[in-house]
């Protein structure tokens, strides 16, 4: 198991910003591998994969330094599965939102045609200012 870095050795924004396209990247490959056929997957029912592509998207975030990265469920509006990251600067959301690749609410989601994934369709947006691997696990852990 990885020790989290102290505050000051924390990954850039720079970095972070650098990887939208490999994250857009891994986003794709878990896209085109849902088997959904006329909004049915054998495995995920009706069921949308935001949680595969965030699972996915954080992997790429771990693989490059991020040892503080988290999934979150969001059901404000949407139920939603997206990343936290702690970088040097403080705490980022990482995304890609559903609409660009799925349409549907609640737990019933149909897979769009025809989508593509690059870096444009990756939101990095951060929430907070610095903070130590600890406050944001506490912060951020089972919200």
């Amino acid at each position: 198991m990885r020790i989290p870095l102290p505050v000051g050795d924390l990954p850039s924004p720079d970095l972070l910003r650098s990887l939208a396209p490999e994250l857009a990247v891994a986003a794709g490959k878990v896209y085109h591998e849902w088997a959904q056929v006329d909004g049915w997957d054998e495995e995920l029912g009706e069921g949308g994969i935001c949680d595969r592509i965030a699972d996915a998207m954080a992997g790429v975030l771990g693989d490059n330094g991020f040892d503080n990265v988290l999934t979150m469920p969001a059901q404000v509006g949407e139920n939603h599965v997206f990343v936290m990251a702690l970088a040097e600067d403080g705490a980022w959301m990482v995304d890609i939102p559903p609409w660009h690749y799925e349409a549907g609410s609640a737990f019933t989601w149909r897979k769009r045609d025809d989508v593509t994934f690059d870096s444009g369709c990756v939101t990095l947006d951060k929430l907070e200012g610095p903070m130590s691997p600890a406050e944001f696990d506490e912060r951020y852990r089972d919200c």
